[in-house]
């Protein structure tokens, strides 16, 4: 019975502190008006209810609060107090959908989306740049914290290439004014219908958009859920990269060899990923594989975004055998053939006696067709001089020992180039075959065809016109 008299002693007297006036406060009162009733935090309510954000937080949704002190408000610029819009914009840079506690902030900050469209660093310790000085304030709809200085949102990657572009730098005039027209037709005036074809006729202008390349193809600097790191080379830096990749990319004119090389640069010179000064790795590897070194003796400025950071650097270094390394084409991976699907194309998985592991490869057999082939299609290919080279295994016994093929390049009839060559059984080594030149860039497109011998079908001549392949491989001369 004492035991029992105790307990609900105790029970009753917490609920009793449960219900005092304060906690009654902290149980009905939301977000608006727990900031309101804060002394210290009068001038931002002030902010709240003259952007319309008192009324947004005061809504049964949850949010959270970063309130900046009177103290930390007192020297806000006045082009941001006295402009409707900028105060708005200020304001949404403190509120967050959901609720966030500092017992949510694990060892790093985290990265919180806010009602101004950016994102937010928050952490046990701070918001964007600024101290929590009191944590975890509870509301009805939410939770808010008090920080000691106010949190301005930053333009992104995007928005900073402009001001360099602005400055002077030409990558960053080459990133920013890099665009291209592409069919849009989301806000498209259909004005008739094409009496031949029956397809829509739309009013011009309005079926296309303007697309920039770089935005579209690497990474949308502009996307505020993603973060990167860019590096913007100086002018002189720039230069010497389009001098130094040119004769990789020659074409009939020099704006558009120029235009290649400076496209070949950029496209590298981003990475995911946010990388403060002091956490700059050694190299980046770009989205396209190329390994790029940094040097942080390069930086001449750097710049934090709202996702990311900008660095300007008067140096990337970068070997040619990075930027242009060798092509390898699959034997299996043929997109051509003289007869397209053939019931002769196989493909083999086999034990690799040499290298270990299996591999595959392309085994065409009783074809019926005299210089038979097979095709590949590289994109991207270098102007440059190329050492080419195959891999084939003949171990099957129902080739003749040997046999012969050859790779035409370029055209199926370009016989000048690698003339028939003898199939050794059971040679697991590369063959070399010998050079072949790009000189023009084009399109930036090789075919290459892997022929049969030129033999007459008949029923006894399967084992003399087959065709293997392992791989091919290009080295270019750099």
């Amino acid at each position: 019975m004492v035991v029992t008299c105790l307990l609900a002693a105790g029970c009753t007297r917490k609920w009793e502190e449960h219900n005092a006036p304060g906690d009654a406060i902290y149980v009905h009162n939301n977000l608006y008006q727990q900031i309101a009733a804060n002394a210290s935090l009068s001038r931002f309510a002030g902010f709240l209810k003259q952007t319309g954000y008192a009324d947004t937080i005061s809504l049964s949704r949850t949010f959270t609060v970063w309130a900046p002190t009177d103290e930390a408000l007192k020297n806000l610029d006045a082009s941001v107090v006295n402009n409707a819009a900028s105060l708005k914009k200020f304001v949404a840079h403190h509120i967050a959908a959901f609720s966030f506690r500092t017992s949510d902030v694990q060892k790093a900050a985290v990265r919180v989306g806010l009602m101004d469209g950016k994102y937010g660093s928050f952490a046990v310790d701070s918001f964007e740049d600024a101290a929590i000085v009191a944590a975890n304030g509870v509301a009805a709809n939410g939770i808010f914290h008090t920080i000691s200085a106010a949190a301005a949102s930053r333009g992104n990657c995007w928005d900073y290439v402009d001001s360099l572009k602005a400055g002077g730098l030409a990558m960053a005039a080459y990133l920013r004014d890099n665009q291209y027209r592409a069919q849009d037709l989301t806000n498209a005036e259909q004005i008739g219908v094409n009496p031949d074809t029956g397809e829509p006729i739309y009013k011009p202008g309005t079926d296309s958009v303007w697309r920039n390349k770089f935005t579209n193809e690497v990474y949308d600097l502009k996307r505020e859920d993603s973060v990167y790191t860019v590096f913007v080379l100086a002018n002189t830096a720039f230069d010497a990269e389009r001098v130094r990749f040119s004769p990789f990319y020659a074409t009939g004119t020099t704006d558009s060899t120029t235009n290649l090389a400076r496209w070949n640069t950029v496209k590298d010179l981003v990475v995911p990923g946010a990388y403060a000064p002091e956490q700059l790795p050694d190299t980046i590897v770009s989205k396209y594989g190329v390994r790029i070194g940094v040097k942080k003796s390069a930086v001449t400025s750097w710049h934090k975004t709202s996702n990311g950071y900008v660095y300007v650097v008067n140096e990337m270094p970068v070997t040619l055998e990075q930027k242009f390394p060798d092509f390898i084409v699959q034997g299996e991976n043929y997109n051509m053939a003289r007869v397209m699907p053939s019931a002769s194309i196989f493909t083999r998985t086999l034990v690799d006696s040499f290298a270990g592991g299996t591999f595959k490869d392309v085994f065409v057999y009783r074809h019926g067709i005299n210089q038979f082939y097979v095709g590949y299609r590289l994109n991207n290919v270098y102007t440059t001089t190329y050492k080419v080279y195959w891999r084939v295994i003949n171990n099957t016994g129902l080739l003749a020992h040997p046999y012969v093929q050859r790779l035409a390049m370029g055209r199926i009839d370009n016989t000048a180039t690698f003339p028939y060559t003898n199939i050794v059984p059971y040679n697991y080594n590369e063959v070399y075959l010998g050079e072949y030149k790009v000189t023009n860039y084009g399109n930036g497109v090789l075919s290459m065809y892997l022929v049969s011998a030129n033999i007459t079908p008949s029923g006894s001549n399967h084992n003399q016109n087959a065709l293997l392949l392992d791989y091919l491989r290009l080295v270019p001369a750099r």
